[in-house]
Order: C-alpha cells, then sequence, then structure tokens
C-alpha cells in the first residue's frame, strides 16, 4: 500500500487441561509460545509428551471467574509464595449440618 510495510502483530496462545482437571480451568500459554516461535526461547513441551508441559511454564486461569490467575507451579510453592488459598481445594465429601 503505497510503498509502505505493514506488520502484521500475531498472537498465539494455547490452553491445556491441568494435571488434575477442574472445571473451567486450564493453563495458558501465550509468552512461552511466542518466544518459541518467534525469539529465542526453547519448546515449552515435553519431547514425549508434546500435550504435557512442565511445571512453572504458563499461567492458570479460569474461564468462569477472571479475576483467578497464578502461576502454574506446585501447591507447595504456591504455599511458600503466600497466594495459596484452602478454598482453592475441592471437597467431593458429603456436607456437614
Amino acid at each position: 500500500m503505497g510503498g509502505q510495510r505493514c506488520a502484521l502483530a500475531t498472537s498465539i496462545s494455547i490452553g491445556l487441561k491441568l494435571q488434575h482437571p477442574q472445571i473451567g480451568r486450564a493453563v495458558w500459554l501465550e509468552e512461552e509460545v511466542q518466544e518459541y516461535l518467534y525469539g529465542e526461547g526453547q519448546n515449552p513441551f515435553f519431547e514425549r509428551t508434546s500435550l504435557d508441559i512442565p511445571w512453572a511454564i504458563g499461567t492458570q486461569r479460569d474461564a468462569f471467574e477472571p479475576s483467578f490467575e497464578r502461576p502454574n507451579v506446585p501447591r507447595v510453592e504456591l504455599e511458600n509464595m503466600g497466594i495459596y488459598d484452602k478454598n482453592w481445594e475441592y471437597n467431593a465429601s458429603d456436607p456437614q449440618y
């Protein structure tokens, strides 16, 4: 167009189920994928199981609770960071009256 080049900004997000699935929650890879495809980043996926990622890769988000966002790390690390809440645990036992 008139000798000008138009740079397209392409953004890719990949959502994966959690290791212990919860309704609405997933691990999202954004920066990691961008760095791998367009920068100097490493492949964020395991070579043997391509739909699995190591801990500390990606961000956990909830489709039904937009304010829920936390690093994809084990619970112990979340506790050490001071951001783990016992209310996040699912309790399938009968309610106590």
